[in-house]
């Protein structure tokens, strides 16, 4: 091997993708370790369900929670005159929670009050 064949081929030119993927793993480490994580961080969880039949009835439902503790929801039944019932929620972090019955008709909506 020539030395223009051994300064344009390096040695660690046949290991460099393995090298890149031990730096990045190594990185991957210590950045978990840095941000207080020993595993993965969770994305957090979610659900829906949802129906209708052949004369405009229908219901849905959804669910969502994320990774640190947040959450929402959403319900409602209606048929095919515009009646509508359902609800919403929300919960902050920080314990804040907030829910919304509601009623409507063809032609108008309210909240429901307690």
């Amino acid at each position: 091997m020539g030395i223009e064949e051994q300064v344009a081929n390096p040695w660690w030119s046949r290991y460099e993708s393995t090298i890149t993927i031990l730096f990045a793993a190594l990185a991957a480490v210590h950045a978990s370790a840095l941000l207080g994580h020993g595993a993965l961080v969770s994305t957090g969880v979610s659900n829906s369900a949802r129906s209708q039949d052949a004369f405009g009835n229908y219901a849905f439902s959804y669910g969502i929670k994320d990774g640190l503790g947040a959450a929402n929801s959403r319900s409602e039944v209606g048929d095919a005159h515009g009646n509508k019932k359902g609800s919403y929620t929300i919960a902050d972090i920080d314990g804040r929670a907030r829910r919304v019955d509601y009623v409507a008709d063809g032609q108008d909506s309210s909240p429901v009050r307690d």
